[in-house]
This record gives structure tokens, sequence and C-alpha cells, in this order.
């Protein structure tokens, strides 16, 4: 059974689109904490795949907590992993060169280098059960407590302490050092029946001592020795001229051997190879929660309901927070949405609106990634869909389409109708600002509609306020931006 520190079963994730998290700045936020941009990368794809369900959240937090606690134990078992993967990648390298050795002309040039084909493939073995070896020895000065932790650790062990693990590393060892410059001889013993009774290879090891040469008067340098063998009987020797056959069957049954190792390299890499990307992840999440901690930051995880609203006390942008010295200024802010699936918030340019927005559609993403989010307490539902519509700048407009930028809104939009739902949670930002008043109110009202029939929460910044006529407002918490960047109830 594969083991997934991000996952506590196979899931069909839905994914959300990158433009969400662009939206919402989260590219630039973990841009100001993790400088690393193959860890990053990896942390905002995975954050692009919310968690559905509070046992995988709840998977996923037990984990990032073990790694808080134990933060070398941590950084032991990535680089572990990383070494670990490194040594996979060097295989592949390896293997494509392997594979090319059949079917070519067999000369004795090309048996030398099946021999070292089996030499470098021995050794890329050997490393791989060292490191799995060393891996299994961390844990056991790491307390974990989690359950994909202890379940890798069982791995690692029901791997490693096997007879069957030995035997592998022995046989790994014996052919690391099997190259061109050793040559054997094979015996073999047959038995009255004309059966063969003993089969052994006997290395013939070149030298190194000077001895006087006679005739020459020259020093040799090198001395061929047959090793000896413990009770060896009279044999005839059979010098047989090398020749295609015999360096076709040799340089064939030495890939063989090696064609197994690397099989055996490609079971452990099926594996363990996708653990190094996974602790990449939780690599930037302690850096995420260690560069708010130094600010003097609130991290919580949330809690989830699923039928109570969202209720969020002390909450700070995160994008802010990584751009002002110290955490006191950025304003923090409350909402609680109550059983209304529409949030409107009212203000002028500038007064903190989209901060607003931004801080929730943030809060929502990082937690059900399953990571403690910049606030004091949060209660939160869970949502398979998260969508944003965010107004575009004139000149990116003209970029990315022939119209403006009321047609590009209304292709925003049409490209989330197709999964929106009752799981879903759509934030609109300044949408349809440029359009005037009347014709603006009258679509966004339309859109809400829609949105609220199909089930799906909504939140929407605007300075728009014919709305408040025309959306219920048993149904809407309407709200606006008062002093200092504060969400204030609407009056």
């Amino acid at each position: 059974m594969n083991i997934s520190l991000l996952y506590a079963a196979e899931l069909s994730a839905t994914e959300i689109s990158k433009t969400v998290l662009y939206d919402l700045s989260l590219d630039k936020s973990f841009s100001a904490i993790c400088s690393d941009s193959k860890k990053r990368a990896t942390f905002l794809d995975i954050l692009s795949r919310p968690l559905h369900t509070k046992a995988e959240i709840g998977y996923r937090q037990e984990i990032l907590r073990d790694f808080t606690e134990n933060p070398e134990s941590f950084e032991a078992l990535a680089r572990g992993f990383d070494r670990l993967c490194g040594i996979f990648a060097d295989d592949e390298k390896q293997r494509a060169a392997l594979f090319r050795e059949r079917g070519i002309h067999v000369n004795e040039k090309s048996v030398a280098s099946a021999r070292n084909h089996l030499q470098i493939a021995s050794t890329t073995l050997k490393r791989c059960l060292l490191e799995l070896s060393t891996l299994d020895r961390l844990f056991e000065t790491f307390p974990v407590k989690s359950h994909g932790l202890c379940a890798l650790r069982d791995k690692l062990r029901g791997t490693v302490r096997t007879a069957e693990f030995d035997a592998l590393l022995r046989w790994t060892s014996k052919f690391e050092t099997y190259s061109a410059v050793v040559a054997y001889d094979c015996r073999l013993r047959l038995g009255a029946s004309g059966k063969v009774e003993v089969c052994q290879l006997i290395p013939n090891t070149a030298k190194m001592h000077a001895t006087q040469d006679p005739q020459k008067k020259t020093l040799r340098f090198f001395q061929k020795q047959r090793a000896s063998v413990h009770g060896e009987e009279a044999a005839v020797k059979l010098n047989a001229p090398p020749n295609a056959l015999t360096n076709r069957l040799m340089a064939d049954s030495i890939l063989d051997i090696a064609e197994l190792f690397d099989a055996a390299l490609r079971v452990f890499a099926a594996d363990y190879r996708k653990i190094s990307g996974e602790l990449d992840f939780y690599a930037v999440a302690l850096r995420y929660c260690a560069f708010l901690m130094q600010k003097g930051a609130s991290l919580v995880y949330p809690e989830f309901y699923a039928e109570d609203g969202m209720r969020l006390t002390g909450a700070y942008d995160l994008f802010l927070a990584t751009q002002r010295s110290a955490l006191h200024a950025v304003s923090a802010n409350d909402i609680e949405s109550g059983n209304k699936n529409g949030i409107l918030v009212f203000g002028a340019n500038g007064s903190g609106k989209t901060v607003f927005l931004r801080t929730v559609g943030t809060i929502q993403v990082l937690a059900q990634a399953g990571l403690p989010v910049l606030c004091n307490t949060a209660k939160l539902r869970l949502y398979r869909h998260i969508a944003t519509v965010f107004s575009r700048s004139e000149d990116k407009t003209a970029l990315d389409s022939n119209g403006g930028r009321f047609e590009q809104e209304v292709g925003d939009f049409k490209e989330i109708l197709d999964f929106i739902g009752e799981s879903t949670l759509v934030l609109l930002n300044e949408t349809f600002q440029t359009t005037a008043y009347e014709e603006g109110a009258d679509a966004l009202y339309w859109i809400l509609k829609y949105l609220t029939y199909q089930k799906a929460d909504w939140m929407l910044v605007t300075h728009i306020r014919q709305l408040i006529r025309l959306l219920p407002a048993d149904n809407v918490l309407m709200l606006t931006t008062g002093e200092n960047f504060r969400i204030l109830p609407w009056n």
C-alpha cells in the first residue's frame, strides 16, 4: 500500500482555478514567505486542490502538528527523502543507457560496458537501501503521533527490517565492484550421472607488484594470480577464444542482472518517490507558521460546520501581513454570516472592502488545505468549489480579449457556471464597476439571484448601492466600511 502524507485516502479532488490563488494574492504572499520557487510551486499546486471533508483536513493538520513540534526531525526526514528522490532520478537516466545496450553489435567493448552498467545498477540500488535504512532509524528518535507519519514509519519498518531486504543489500555489495578489470573462471563439477554438482565463479585478480623479467630486464607490474579455492580438485581449463556468440551471452547475462536490480529500485520508487514532493508542501507550511509567529500573530486551526455560516474574529489579511513590518499595522476584522448565503460589502474606493474580501477568501483556501489561519477564532463551512470574479485592469483586459472589461467579466462568469451548486463559494470584487449604475445593478441582481437559486454562497464587494433595494435582506448580510478599514454592519 502506498503512503501519502497529504491524503488519507485516494480522492477525486476538484481543482480550483489558479486564477483564484492569484486574485487572492497567495502567490505574492508566499513569495515573501518562501524563496524556494520549486517548493513554492508545489505548495500552490496543492492549495489549488482543496480538501472537502473534516477527516482529510484533520489528517493533514495532525502531520503538520507533528512537524511543528519536531522541526529538526522534519528537516532530517526531508533531506533523507530528497536524497532518495535524487537516487531515483539518477536511475532513470541510467535506465535509458541500459536499454540502449540491448540489440546493438556485441563485441568485447559492449561486454565491458554491460559490466559497468551492472556495477552502476548495483551501486545505485545499494545507495537506495542504505538511505531507507537511515530513514527507518530516524523514526526511532522521532515521536510521531499523527496517523500519516505512523503509517510511513510502519511502512519503512516493514520494508527494511526483513530478511529479503538484508539479502538484497548483500547482493548489491557483491556486484558493486564488478567491472571490466576483473575476470572470472567458471568451474563445473559433474557427478557420476553427468549432472552438474558444483558451479562456481572463481575471480582472477590483477595484483600490483613488481617482478624482474630475466630476458627483457624490465619490471612487470601486473601479474595475473588465480584465486585459491578451498579443496579445489584437478580441472580441465578450456580456453575458448571470444566470439560473437560468447560476447552476446556474456553481455545479455550481465544486463539481465542489472535489469533485476533496476526493477527492484523501481518498486521502492513507486512506494516512496512522491513523499519528497509532499514534504515540500510541509516545508512551506512550516515557514508560513514561523513567519507569522515571529510577527506575534495568532494562528488557529478552524472548526468546520455544515449548518452554520462563517464566523471569524480578529481576521487579518495575509498579503498585507507579509508586506508590513509588524502585524499591528494591519487592521483586523470580524464577521458572522449566520445562515445567510450572501454577503454584500459596500464602500468607497480604498476603504478596505477588497482587502476584506481577500482576507475571507485566503482563510477559506488555507483552511481547506489543512493549515492554521491568521485570526483569533474561525468557524467555516466546507466547499467543494471556490471561484473568484475580480475586476481586471484595462491593460490586462486589452491583452486577454478583444472586448472591454465588461465582456471579460461576463466571460469569467461563464467559466464558473458549470460547477456552481450548493457546495460553492463565489467571491466577487467590484464586478461591473465600469458599467452604468442602473445597468450594473440590474446585471448583478440577476447573477446573485441565480447564485442564490443554486444554493451557492457568495460575497460581493461593490459601490453600487442600488442593490440594497433589489436584494432580500433576510438572506443577505449587508456590511459597509468604516474608519481604520473596519467592516461594520449596514444601518
